[in-house]
């Protein structure tokens, strides 16, 4: 019975020292909770204004190039404005990769006007969806561009990949016929 009375005060003593543990604890979980919260919010503002800064920026050298295409075809037509190309929004979607790289890589990547940053910043505001997840984790910065577009290029650049999805595609739209 004296060894029954020892383990229950044992049990006590462990109880209150497990007590006095989490009373402590508790603070700190919560200060780590506020913390994640504040870094997300910090990321959703970050996001917010990268994507608004490369649209401003590529509203400022649309309106660049366009003056200067409109300058040298002056000589050719009788001043033809051409309009305005836009980049879609790029979501993972096989069928669109192509038509995606493409317009990306004549506008934006090919570009030796716009520095590597920019670029990323262009490449971050044109993804959405499952592209965007592929560079998330890619920190914005020159040295990093090249590797966020190799990438995208390695996740959809797949030949056969679009191929085979291409040829799913027209054999669903074959049997409406």
């Amino acid at each position: 019975m004296s060894e029954l009375k020892d383990l229950s005060k044992q049990r006590a003593s462990i109880r209150a020292r497990l007590t006095l543990f989490e009373k402590y604890l508790k603070p700190l979980v919560e200060l780590k909770q506020a913390n994640i919260s504040q870094i997300e919010e910090r990321e959703i503002t970050e996001n917010l204004f990268f994507r608004l800064l490369a649209q401003a920026q590529m509203l400022i050298d649309l309106w660049t190039n366009s003056d200067k295409v409109e300058s040298v075809s002056a000589g050719f037509t009788n001043n033809l404005k051409l309009p305005v190309i836009k980049i879609s929004l790029y979501d993972g979607n096989m069928n669109q990769w192509l038509e995606f790289r493409d317009m990306y890589l004549s506008l934006i990547h090919n570009n030796e006007r716009i520095d590597d940053v920019t670029k990323f910043h262009y490449l971050k505001s044109y993804l959405t969806g499952s592209a965007a997840a592929v560079i998330s984790s890619v920190t914005v910065s020159a040295n990093n561009y090249n590797i966020a577009w190799s990438l995208l290029c390695e996740r959809y650049n797949n030949k056969e990949r679009t191929f085979k999805v291409s040829m799913l595609y027209i054999l669903s739209q074959m049997k409406d016929y």
